[in-house]
């Protein structure tokens, strides 16, 4: 959440992106500034408010309620050079339900199952009591 940047480069793919999605220039900077950093892969990071961070912008009033309640879930993918310059390389929208939970695999037999009738499998129970 710190904002230690200067300079933040918005490239002609994400213009073009967040204009197609319906997303503000001003609400890409604000998330490229405040948003919550994690490793993405290749030298990028993800940037995104999360909703715990809501109320710590609009106590800090950083931007507008309205401004900060529209950038919250919207991923921002950026390219980071040394301490004072991020690159916006693209951005997604907000993902409006929840991703679908991973199901758990079924408990399958592993033993041997004998290809006898289940008849004959009860009667030799029953002989050898």
């Amino acid at each position: 959440m710190k904002s230690n940047t200067k300079f933040i480069d918005l490239s002609h793919h994400l213009l073009q992106r967040g204009q197609r999605r319906g997303i503000s220039s001003a609400t890409i900077q604000l998330i490229a500034r405040y948003g919550y950093r994690q490793h993405a892969g290749g030298g990028r990071f993800k940037r995104i408010i999360r909703s715990r961070d809501v109320v710590q912008l609009v106590r800090k009033k950083i931007a507008a309620p309205n401004e900060i309640e529209k950038a919250c879930g919207v991923l921002v993918i950026t390219i980071e050079k040394g301490f004072n310059v991020i690159t916006v390389v693209t951005v997604y929208p907000r993902v409006k339900e929840k991703w679908p939970q991973a199901r758990r695999k079924t408990h399958r037999f592993k033993g041997k199952i004998s290809r006898m009738p289940l008849a004959v499998r009860v009667d030799q129970v029953f002989r050898a009591s």
